[in-house]
């Protein structure tokens, strides 16, 4: 069953255009070189795709420096040689993992809280518990 918070972020980021990038916006940290960049290709469009992957894709667009600092449970990194959860939105393997879109829309959802992306992946971390995670995964540091 679909949290309440996971449907109410399906049905705003599909109903309001709030995600589109406007060029005036200010850069990223990551851009910055305030945080790490592991995934440097571009995020596809999610004009193809449909339902909740055109909502996660929207997702991964808007926000790449959160979704680059997360592991996904789907276990592309060991399987596909992905770099992170943003490594998924580069192709099509996101449109087609529950995993990939439900940890974006986790991700959206909590920023908008205003938490961190370490505290982003503790709280996926213990949706996903009793999954292994691969060895050597980095959690985002804090900036003090």
């Amino acid at each position: 069953m679909l949290a309440p918070s996971f449907i109410a972020a399906a049905i705003l980021l599909t109903s309001v255009p709030v995600l589109a990038v406007e060029k005036n916006e200010p850069a990223p940290q990551w851009a910055k070189g305030d945080l790490p960049r592991h995934e440097t290709q571009p995020v596809l469009p999610s004009g193809q795709f449909r339902g909740q992957a055109a909502v996660a894709y929207r997702i991964a667009k808007q926000m790449p420096e959160v979704l680059d600092q997360l592991y996904c449970y789907c276990h592309c990194k060991e399987n596909l040689k992905h770099k992170s959860l943003l490594t998924c939105y580069i192709d099509e393997h996101a449109s087609h993992c529950e995993v990939c879109m439900t940890e974006a829309i986790m991700a959206y959802d909590m920023t908008l809280k205003g938490k961190t992306p370490a505290e982003i992946q503790a709280a996926i971390d213990e949706r996903y518990k009793g999954r292994p995670k691969a060895a050597g995964h980095a959690y985002p540091k804090e900036k003090k």
